[in-house]
């Protein structure tokens, strides 16, 4: 009977299966970092874009205001949201113009909600107008 030297041996099959195991648990984990990180991302797009909506809206209700109050009683704000995203405002749409006067109390408030579809991205913003 013939033996093999240590040196000329070759690999068991625990150490494969080893090296196969840390191998797939390695990319296991890339797999689900790279997939965190994507969810991250679309969260955060998908918050800014909820935020320029908000800024959006809220500017076409001052221009609104600007325009419409100068020559009439009501004013009307008049924007398209992006698919997906849904503008509430406190009150509505159509509304009566702020009463001019010089006196710091004759705002009107109006409160800007902005949600994105899935309800999970939402903003919020309360601004005050003025007629001009």
């Amino acid at each position: 009977m013939r033996r093999t030297a240590r040196a000329d041996s070759g690999e068991t099959l625990v150490e494969i299966i080893f090296g196969m195991v840390l191998i797939g648990l390695t990319a296991s984990a890339l797999f689900a970092a790279i997939s965190t990180a994507s969810a991250a991302s679309t969260a955060h797009r998908r918050a800014t874009v909820a935020d320029t909506v908000l800024r959006s809206y809220t500017e076409a209700a001052k221009l609104a205001v600007r325009t419409d109050c100068a020559t009439g009683s009501t004013y009307t704000v008049v924007y398209t949201a992006p698919t997906g995203y849904t503008v509430t405002p406190t009150p509505g749409t159509a509304t009566t113009c702020p009463v001019a006067s010089l006196a710091s109390g004759n705002l009107q408030a109006v409160t800007v909600t902005v949600t994105y579809s899935n309800g999970a991205q939402s903003r919020s913003m309360s601004i005050g107008l003025r007629s001009p």
